[in-house]
């Protein structure tokens, strides 16, 4: 290919990706201030602290349980056979070893119930991006989080934010999706 042929090819190729990125509308939105703001975001910490709260009282009747189990081990330990003294041993143990377990589950379970609220909010605020995205002729809307690499650069002007943030409040709270 002569070197002419090759300048011509090269500029139509520019000239026709710049005239495509400039007919495409972009706008950019703080997602992580999205999430933040929205009323559900306060009802799932409450509700997040409720199933933590209700867990913790759990492991710790497991505790009170040991506990008393330790007291009537020593209360007794000089009346009792070694039989009995090494049965109720093996029985504290037992129950330190469930509550070990108990605490990995409880942990697993928190984050589980986390994750299953975030995931109701996230849809929330990814439907109405999609909404205002559609509504005013976007064909991306990138996340300009602080945090975000997303994006490195973005005008103001672009962002749609507030815009998201009010069709996310005419929305059904998140959980009812």
């Amino acid at each position: 290919m002569s070197a002419t042929l090759k300048k011509h090819l090269l500029l139509v190729i520019t000239v026709f990706y710049f005239s495509f990125a400039q007919s495409q509308k972009i706008a950019h939105c703080n997602y992580d201030s999205l999430l933040e703001v929205m009323p559900e975001r306060k009802i799932a910490d409450s509700l997040l602290q409720d199933f933590s709260a209700y867990l913790n009282g759990q492991y710790k009747k497991m505790q009170k349980k040991i506990d008393s189990l330790n007291n009537e081990l020593n209360k007794n330990s000089q009346v009792w056979s070694s039989g009995v003294i090494t049965q109720k041993q093996k029985e504290i143990q037992a129950n330190i070893d469930q509550g070990q377990n108990f605490q990995i589950d409880a942990r697993r379970r928190i984050d589980e119930r986390r994750e299953e609220l975030i995931m109701q909010l996230r849809k929330k605020v990814v439907l109405a991006i999609s909404l205002v995205a559609k509504e005013n002729g976007y064909v991306f809307i990138l996340n300009s989080a602080l945090q975000s690499d997303q994006v490195l650069y973005f005008d103001q002007a672009n962002n749609v934010t507030l815009k998201v943030k009010k069709k996310m409040d005419f929305m059904q709270p998140a959980w009812v999706h």
